[in-house]
């Protein structure tokens, strides 16, 4: 049995229903856009600055000129913004605003930086500041392209009720979480560059977003989004939780997150053909069912396709401190792997006891299409169902899980990135090795807990050190098939916070708890895989409580022998196994 993703990239699933729309956002130089004059006399009033002054003596003025441009728009009215370097604070789009475009000359060529600035909880409160550039709240067809978005996070320092030592490490409470506080009707900061908050139908195309203080983008509740041939390009100061101190005031920070993009109660979403590297969760997909407030409950109909993604520290330790050396870095080597390409997981604190029915059709995530991508150079390629550090609750109930789940066509036969110049596949995933991380954990490509109907299906999955090709815990209704994997290495994925992890396979399967609300998923299909190099077993399968475990006529990858035919071919334990 196989869910509405499983026969083609190209299926269309039913779906939450969108705002109608009689608008097509149509991205362009001048001549594709409707432009008001008044506005546009506006910006030419903009203070431009250089890319090495960070004095941000213009924050204000830049800001007011955009904001009263943005005011003075007409349905359907389109703000072009000049070349140059324009330093701001955080614009709060008008709620006015309806089927609008901003539009900047090009990407590097019109850039907004976020002026910089500190705050400390502890002896001012609530920050009443965002690192936001745009906030977007209550708004619908709205189109941002052919810019640059700069959260200058080196510049940006907010330590939270808590405190750190000397040397930045914490010693009390959380400061890494610093705590907003707006009272202007918008939303609070989420400490993002980006912020969309219940919209509806918001396109992003070819925008660069940079320097995140902590995600770098935010979506939350929105129905309708689009984000194409963009670049996010953030976590140059790690997620190590180190503080960094501010000479100035003494502040110090944490860049708590770096996760790319966070998509929170988001339907109908499609990611495509961008450049993604971020320090934590390039992509996260969560559901958080209890935020109250106008928008979805639920994530439902995404897609993430032909994106280029990694999670690797930059080489230069240079990007790992600010150029004035007004904060400083921590020390982090090039040793450092951020999260996945892909995270899927429901909010730490929803229905915390289970007693809410979230599964199978009612999932409150379902529908997830992950598809030819480039994944390289990350922890783990795609992680779903995944509840570490983020409450152990879910795991423990099995009426939370996710539904209808396809990854699939990570191949070198399909190109990804931006510029479509990046073969597809899952390579080069690396277990974290940093010598004094806390978190030591990881290396596997395709890593699915507590989900229900999955198709894993024509992926490449390469170079995996820790290291597990795909790996399947409590999870029904799957099939694995046409897959591609070799040069599996090690055999423990845990770590110091994380201990029995264990793998060395190709494939490995482990539905080791399966209690009350169980599904009979009557037969699992691991079909037609061919593995090579791997450091164990090329499929284990060691727990099948609910269903028999069906083996198909899987090869290995250099003799083409199928796997019953070699030595280290097949590993089950406590397992219902049929081989064919």
């Amino acid at each position: 049995m196989l869910g509405c993703h499983s026969n083609t990239f190209a299926s269309e699933p039913e779906s939450p229903e969108e705002p109608e729309q009689d608008y097509n956002l149509v991205f362009g130089d001048e001549s594709g856009l409707t432009l008001n004059k008044q506005c546009q006399e506006i910006m030419k009033k903009l203070w431009p600055t250089s890319l090495e002054d960070y004095n941000f003596k213009n924050v204000k003025h830049n800001t007011d000129l955009i904001l009263s441009a943005l005011q003075l728009l007409k349905n359907g009215e389109d703000l072009l913004l000049p070349e140059g370097v324009f330093d701001v604070e955080s614009i709060l789009l008008p709620r006015t605003l309806n089927k609008n475009q901003i539009v900047g000359s090009g990407l590097g060529k019109t850039i907004l930086r976020r002026g910089g600035f500190a705050w400390n909880n502890n002896n001012q409160g609530d920050c009443p500041l965002r690192t936001e550039v745009f906030v977007l709240n209550k708004l619908n067809n709205i189109g941002i392209a052919n810019m640059t978005i700069d959260g200058t996070c080196h510049h940006v320092a907010v330590c939270g009720y808590g405190g750190f030592d000397d040397i930045g490490n914490i010693i009390d409470r959380t400061p890494q979480f610093p705590t907003f506080s707006n009272k202007d009707g918008y939303p609070s900061s989420s400490g993002s560059v980006f912020q969309v908050i219940s919209c509806n139908n918001v396109k992003l195309e070819n925008v660069e977003f940079k320097n995140g203080f902590r995600w770098c983008i935010m979506i939350g509740k929105v129905m309708g989004f689009d984000m194409h041939h963009c670049i996010i390009d953030t976590g140059n100061l790690s997620t190590e939780f180190k503080g960094h101190r501010d000479v100035n005031n003494g502040v110090m920070h944490v860049h708590t997150s770096q996760d790319g993009i966070h998509l929170v109660n988001v339907c109908n979403a499609v990611l495509k053909n961008n450049d993604i590297h971020s320090e934590d969760s390039a992509i996260a997909i969560e559901a958080n069912p209890q935020w109250v407030g106008e928008g979805p409950i639920t994530s439902i109909n995404i897609t993430i396709s032909n994106n280029y993604v990694t999670t690797q520290s930059p080489k230069d330790p240079a990007k790992l401190i600010n150029d004035d050396d007004k904060i400083f870095g921590t020390g982090l080597s090039n040793q450092w792997i951020g999260q996945s390409g892909v995270d899927i997981f429901y909010n730490e604190w929803y229905d915390v006891e289970g007693e809410n029915f979230a599964a199978m059709e009612n999932a409150k995530i379902q529908q997830i299409t992950i598809a030819q991508n480039c994944f390289e150079n990350v922890r783990y390629g795609i992680r779903c169902g995944f509840f570490i550090g983020a409450g152990s609750h879910h795991a423990e109930h099995p009426n939370h899980r996710i539904y209808d789940v396809a990854i699939i066509d990570h191949s070198s036969q399909y190109m990804a990135g931006r510029n479509s110049d990046k073969s597809a596949g899952i390579k080069s995933v690396k277990k974290n090795t940093f010598s004094n991380s806390w978190n030591r954990t990881g290396g596997c490509g395709i890593a699915v807990r507590h989900s229900d109907e999955v198709v894993i299906s024509n992926n490449e999955i390469s170079d995996v050190m820790g290291g597990i090709g795909i790996n399947i815990e409590n999870t029904s209704l799957f099939t694995i098939m046409d897959n591609i994997i070799y040069n599996i290495q090690g055999d423990d994925l845990g770590g110091d916070t994380y201990q029995d992890w264990f793998g060395g396979e190709g494939i490995r399967i482990d539905n080791y708890r399966w209690g009350g609300l169980a599904y009979d998923a009557v037969d699992f299909n691991i079909k037609n895989n061919r593995i090579g190099k791997v450091e164990t077993y090329k499929i284990g399968i060691f727990n099948t409580k609910n269903g028999i475990c069906k083996l198909i006529e899987n090869y290995d990858l250099e003799s083409e022998k199928t796997l019953v035919e070699i030595e280290n071919g097949y590993k089950e334990d406590n397992s219902y196994v049929v081989t064919e």
